[in-house]
Order: C-alpha cells, then sequence, then structure tokens
C-alpha cells in the first residue's frame, strides 16, 4: 500500500540518528522516560515534517555536554489520514515539536494495563443470556446460527493467544509482536482468556471464526507506542486485505485517556473498522472515540457489574461477571473471569458472528445492528448510560 512505501522512503532518506533502533526491535523497557508520542495533523507532509525533526533532535543533541542519549523517533504509525510517531527526545525538543505547524498533539509514552479483571472459579451463563430475551441460566443454552461467525477475522489486540488451545481447533493464529524482545506466547491469560469467549467452540459467541493475536502487553501491560503499533498492525491488515466487512479489533486494555490512539480508532472507523472497547469514564478526559463499542459488564441478573462505570459514552452492556472461558498452561486449561473486558469480549463475538450472518459492510452499519438488536431496559442500574443489553437476535 502507499503509505507503507512512503515510510520505507521516508526511512532510507533519514540520518540514522533520528531513527536508531526501530521501536519494534527494541527490548522490551519499563523505563519511558523522555519517550512521546507525537500526532500529526490531516494534511500534514511526513517526509519534510521527518527532516525538520531530525534537524532539531541533532541540534539538541549537539548542544549537550554530558554523556545522557537521546534515540530520536523510533516507530512512526499510519493508518489511512491518521499519522503519528514515537520517539525518545530531550525536553527543548518537545517544546519545538509542540509549537510546529503539523503537529496536532503531544503525549508522554507511558504504560497502560489491561481493563480492570479478576479470576475466579464458578461458571458461565453469558452465551445464554445474550440469545435470550429473559434473564436465563447456563442451562437454558445458547441460541445461534450455524454460521457463526464462519468466514471471519476477530484481532484480539492484549497479552497473545494460547493458539494450541483445544477451544480454537486450530482457528488462532499469531499475526504480530510489537512486544520486541518477547515471545509471542501469551504468558498472563488475559488474551487467552478473551479470545475463547470471542470464539472458542465451547465457550464462544462465534465458534467458527478465525481469532489472530496481537500481542501489545506483556505481565498485562504495556507502553502506549506497543498499543498503537499493535493496534496499526490490526487495522492496516484488514485494510489490506479488505476485510472490514468480516472483521472486529478487540481492545480490551484500560487506555481510553490516550489521544493518539483515539485518533486512530476514529480513523479505522472512518474506513470500515469495527473496534470494541472496554468502558471505562473519567471526568477529566474523553474515554473512547464515540465511533467505538464501549461494553460494561453486567452479573447473571443483567445488573451493571460492582466494578463497572456508566456514563453516555456507553454503548451496550454484556455479561462480565464470572465467565469462564479458554486459559494457558495446557491444551484444554480453563478459568473463570470477570471484567469489562470479558464484556467487551462477548460484543466482539457478536460483531463477527451477525457481519457472517448479515454481512455487514461497515463499521457504521454494524455498530447500528447492534443498537437495533439490544434489549432495551433490561439492565439494572444502569446509571446515565444507554440502557442496553447485548442480544444476537435469536428470537428467543
Amino acid at each position: 500500500m502507499q503509505y507503507l512505501r512512503s515510510f520505507i522512503f521516508i526511512s532510507s532518506v533519514l540520518n540514522p540518528i533520528i531513527y536508531g533502533v526501530s521501536l519494534s526491535q527494541e527490548p522490551y523497557d519499563h523505563d519511558l522516560s523522555d519517550r512521546y508520542i507525537i500526532s500529526l495533523r490531516p494534511g500534514a507532509n511526513m517526509l519534510e515534517h521527518m527532516h525538520h525533526v531530525r534537524d532539531v533532535h541533532v541540534r539538541s543533541l549537539a548542544r549537550r555536554q554530558d554523556n545522557q542519549v537521546f534515540k530520536g523517533v523510533s516507530h512512526w504509525f499510519n493508518i489511512s489520514d491518521f499519522s503519528a510517531y514515537a520517539g525518545h527526545f530531550e525536553e527543548t525538543v518537545i517544546e519545538q515539536l509542540k509549537r510546529h505547524e503539523d503537529v496536532a498533539r503531544v503525549e508522554p509514552d507511558k504504560m497502560y494495563t489491561i481493563a480492570a479483571s479478576q479470576i475466579q472459579h464458578g461458571s458461565s451463563y453469558g452465551l445464554g443470556l445474550i440469545s435470550h430475551r429473559g434473564n436465563v441460566g447456563a442451562d437454558e443454552g445458547y441460541v445461534y446460527d450455524s454460521s457463526a461467525g464462519a468466514g471471519t477475522w476477530a484481532y484480539v489486540v492484549d497479552t497473545g493467544i494460547n493458539v494450541v488451545h483445544r477451544e480454537f481447533q486450530l482457528r488462532a493464529s499469531n499475526g504480530y509482536n510489537a512486544i520486541r524482545g518477547t515471545r509471542m506466547e501469551d504468558t498472563s491469560g488475559h488474551g487467552t482468556h478473551l479470545a475463547g469467549i470471542i470464539g472458542g467452540r465451547t465457550y464462544g459467541v462465534a465458534k467458527r471464526t478465525n481469532l489472530i493475536a496481537v500481542k501489545v502487553l506483556k505481565n498485562n501491560q504495556g507502553p502506549a507506542s506497543a498499543i498503537l503499533d499493535g493496534y496499526q498492525w490490526a487495522a492496516n491488515d484488514i485494510l489490506d486485505h479488505n476485510r472490514q466487512s468480516k472483521a472486529v479489533i478487540n481492545l480490551a486494555i484500560g487506555a481510553g485517556d490516550f489521544h493518539a490512539l483515539n485518533s486512530a480508532i476514529s480513523t479505522a472507523y472512518r474506513n470500515g473498522i469495527t473496534t470494541v472497547v472496554s468502558f471505562a469514564s473519567d471526568e477529566e478526559h474523553p474515554i473512547w472515540p464515540r465511533n467505538a463499542i464501549a461494553v460494561a459488564a453486567t452479573d447473571q441478573r443483567r445488573r451493571r457489574a460492582s466494578f463497572s462505570e456508566t456514563g453516555s459514552r456507553l454503548t451496550l452492556f454484556a455479561p462480565g461477571v464470572s465467565i469462564r472461558s479458554a486459559w494457558i498452561g495446557s491444551y484444554d486449561a480453563v478459568k473463570t473471569g470477570s471484567g469489562n473486558s470479558q464484556a467487551a469480549a462477548h460484543v466482539s463475538g457478536l460483531v463477527v458472528y451477525l457481519k457472517g450472518l448479515r454481512r455487514l459492510p461497515d463499521a457504521q452499519q454494524t455498530k447500528q445492528s447492534l443498537i437495533m438488536l439490544a434489549l432495551p431496559n433490561v439492565v439494572g442500574n444502569a446509571g446515565d448510560a444507554p440502557n442496553l443489553f447485548a442480544y444476537n437476535g435469536s428470537g428467543r
């Protein structure tokens, strides 16, 4: 694609001092001191801007009289008309970049973690709830169309997936690792648990979907730049393969105040890509763009979970308390977990289930279909959020 060719050209013409080692090749490092993510305005000339950054960075290094090393630009991000870059810069460089006409926002690269969750023993009932209008238990069963998400793809941007787990029936594969210096395998379990809810043969909403692991977290946390790198890879892979009508990105990470990521999600939406996120609310910051599908958790009685927040940017609720799914450590390990992450995974599974069943062409129609199908006024203590509960339209 054109933007990839542009990046290769930009990288080749700039002095290596600006690029150093690509972030995607650096060993995993918790130290994010003096590291930033710079988002550009739409229409900015990336080549000219990179030349400017190189000049400012080189001059700043020449003035220094100590041995402190600043590596400059480490990675570049692009999804359609969204462009940004990450780097290691001293404060004087950042102050100049903030004033540059090309720059929309500068924010620190910082660590994010999975959305609040817990793992414990228990049983699962979520599939029954999303396929019945009434409150039901696990013994009522899951009612679904046999298409079950066949021919669709769910990108799980998280800790990785235990791809050899029997739940996935060889439908799970490793896509991209944004945490270089680490193995692709899921060592935390969170990504595997969500993948099982999305598309496991026993615990999954869309039992025939393809699951793609995009690793952006180690030990349930990762830098903002790696999360954006993984999201960019997933979005561009969907665009490369023309999968907008067949795919979803699941992003169950507490990163709603990450403005560059929000811009990337909005750009992906305009290009037809559906993103499902774990809902969070913050009075001081906008949490997730409105075109993301933001999901909060309920319990077995469809009451808002004690750990779930509420707010007008929430799209709908889904089961998220005591949800049983696949785990790490063996081919058949299982765990029961709770969190907005588990609720979001139910909706990601529902997205690809509906895309396979109804041929929803883009993100806008996908979100509209979810809202139209959702059960109204059944969630207890919904607060000021839309009182909508995820439903697959089974007719039961």
